[in-house]
């Protein structure tokens, strides 16, 4: 006899089973979820937004790393990943940009936008948390100027350039 698993629709809908709203199952999105980063489940939780429905899984990494993990439970996509605590020595999501490359885009963001003629150069970066993501944190000089840039750890995309006193 199969065994059916249900999902809530709304306060004012009945129990249906999953899938059929062509929904995947909690079961079945949790291995998208360990794709994107390897660990053990220690949570799940089911939210909507805008009548999308996503599954959150926080993954404990073996070297105590957190991670929440949202899959669009329709899709199976990878929503976002957030950060709840990164250990000293992380070991890294799958997915995530050589730190390199993160440098090449907080120094090109940064000679694009920063003060001076001079090209800029890293002074320091590093993997950390910014509002939950993971990214890489740079710390450039240009000239008279220093700058801190954030860098998304995925996308390699800039999320923070602000001038610091130097």
């Amino acid at each position: 006899m199969a065994t059916v698993s249900f999902a809530q629709q709304s306060a004012e809908e009945e129990f249906v089973p999953e899938g059929a709203r062509g929904r995947w199952t909690v079961e079945q999105a949790q291995r998208f979820a360990l794709e994107a980063v390897s660990g053990e489940i220690i949570d799940t939780d089911i939210w909507r937004d805008d009548n999308r429905v996503y599954y959150d899984y926080t993954i404990r990494k073996p070297d105590e790393s957190v991670f929440d993990v949202d899959v669009n439970a329709v899709t199976g996509e990878i929503f976002q990943i957030e950060v709840q605590y990164l250990s000293e020595n992380p070991k890294l999501p799958e997915g995530v940009i050589d730190k390199d490359y993160a440098g090449v885009s907080a120094l090109s963001y940064a000679a694009e936008k920063g003060m001076g003629l001079k090209k800029p150069k890293i002074r320091s970066g590093e993997i950390g948390i910014f509002e939950r993501k993971l990214v890489y944190d740079f710390v450039l000089d240009k000239g008279l100027h220093r700058y801190r840039v954030i860098v998304d750890a995925f996308s390699g995309k800039v999320r923070e350039f602000e001038e610091l006193s130097k």
